[in-house]
């Protein structure tokens, strides 16, 4: 992969074309007098280094020059260019990059066979205002670099120590945005650079920082929950005296007989049941005994038939005085009527204990089902 281009829209920039045969200077040269106290510093180099490094897919920040330069109005100086960097692959294509300043997070990628004309943006974009992670990943697929395949770090990586600002020279290994960080950011890079297998040493820190939260929580745990020496013996004592406890209820549940406490509990229903149903037998003999005599004096009726006494009488030779035969008349009337009020009353008094009589037998029933159940889970139970 090498630099080809590097032009914007504004005809201001000073538009750049990069040897592809050779290596590439950025020398800065004085034409000022010597009275003006100028020198080589401040004319560019480090901002065409940032520009580069922001068209190779760097987020930029509010300290970044592209966000901070105003121009005469106060507005941002860079608020309307448009960027492009073109690349040629390892595959001999060219690949060109466009990023603008308003709309930073937005990347365009083309693909074409040839270089650009002059500094004439391509016509076609393949992919347009991709995201910044959508970007990454395109542009590592494009070029392809084997370095970077089946690592936990892109392209981007190398990128920040290909394009090194002033600071990062204080150090080769260790660059400046590194240094108040974690040594796992950038070793485990510079073991895959020089031949090492980074991986075993990123799995090595990331162990290191386990370990340490680790650590961290026996601390605290001991902390939180530490004994001094005159506790301790209190403590040792209250846990002897629970396992006492639980030892005393162990041999407790041991000893219980829970066969022989169910065995007794269903005789005792079984003896309940049976001395029930002798009872509720009682009552229905009894109740059976009365429906049959209410029946029976139902049937019964008035007999008095005044002929057969009038015969006897009239044999006898005794006068039967009609008065005294209407007066018997009448004692036949209200009799059957008597008989009348009574039969309705027994009536009554049978419905009541008839219906009664069905109550007993219906919860006779239930009991001895319910008793034969108890007795046969009893000889279930004696058999096992």
């Amino acid at each position: 992969m090498k630099l080809s281009k590097l032009y914007c829209n504004d005809d201001r920039f000073k538009n750049i074309t990069f040897n592809l045969s050779g290596i590439n200077v950025i020398y800065a040269d004085i034409v000022t007098k010597i009275s003006d106290k100028k020198n080589s510093h401040d004319l560019g180099k480090t901002k065409l280094a940032e520009l580069i490094d922001y068209m190779l897919i760097k987020k930029l920040d509010k300290k970044n020059f592209l966000l901070k330069t105003t121009d005469e109005t106060g507005r941002l100086a860079f608020r309307n260019h448009i960027f492009y960097l073109e690349i040629l692959l390892n595959s001999g294509e060219y690949l060109t990059i466009k990023r603008s300043i308003q709309q930073s997070t937005k990347t365009s990628i083309s693909i074409n066979e040839q270089r650009t004309d002059k500094y004439t943006p391509p016509l076609n974009w393949i992919h347009e205002d991709l995201g910044i992670d959508a970007a990454k990943k395109t542009l590592a697929a494009y070029f392809d670099f084997d370095f970077f395949k089946n690592k936990s770090y892109d392209y981007r990586k190398a990128i920040n120590y290909c394009i090194r600002m002033q600071p990062d020279y204080e150090d080769v290994y260790r660059l400046s945005k590194f240094k108040g960080g974690k040594d796992v950011d950038w070793k485990p890079f510079m073991f895959d650079l020089i031949g090492f297998k980074g991986e075993i040493l990123r799995q090595k820190y990331l162990n290191d920082e386990k370990q340490e939260e680790i650590e961290n929580d026996i601390k605290k745990l001991r902390h939180d929950f530490s004994v001094n020496d005159s506790d301790r013996d209190e403590v040792v004592a209250q846990i002897s005296l629970q396992e006492n406890k639980t030892k005393e209820a162990e041999i407790k549940i041991d000893q219980l007989n829970f066969y022989d406490q169910d065995k007794a509990l269903i005789e005792k229903g079984i003896d309940k049941i049976e001395n029930t149903i002798s009872e509720l037998n009682t009552i229905s003999y009894n109740l059976n005994f009365d429906i049959n005599k209410l029946r029976t004096s139902i049937k019964n009726n008035f007999a008095f038939d005044i002929s057969k006494i009038e015969k006897v009488f009239n044999e006898a030779k005794i006068y039967f005085p009609n008065n005294l035969k209407k007066d018997y008349t009448d004692l036949i009337k209200f009799n059957e009527e008597l008989t009348e009020e009574r039969n309705k009353l027994l009536k009554a008094t049978l419905s009541d204990k008839q219906q009664k009589l069905k109550e007993i037998n219906v919860k006779l029933e239930e009991l001895n089902n319910k008793k034969e159940n108890l007795l046969g889970f009893l000889k279930d139970t004696d058999i096992f």
